[in-house]
């Protein structure tokens, strides 16, 4: 079930960053305005934690693959 973002961003704050974040929507600025906020706290709460965002039509494989490089 999705959560709201303010939702989530005070579950990273608290440092419970989930393992995986999908952002989407049917307005480009608003999914693109809440990666960066969901970006910047994850980073915030983890400056070390590795951040990836694929463009729309992403091959799933890739991310995958992506996903299991350490």
């Amino acid at each position: 079930m999705p959560k709201p973002l303010r939702s989530v961003l005070e579950q990273i704050g608290k440092g419970a960053t989930p393992p995986v974040l999908l952002v989407g929507g049917t307005s480009e600025f608003l999914s693109e305005q809440a990666f960066h906020q969901l970006r910047d706290a994850i980073l915030a709460a983890n400056p070390t934690i590795a951040v990836e965002n694929y463009e729309p039509g992403a091959v799933l494989g890739a991310v995958l693959d992506s996903s299991r490089t350490g």
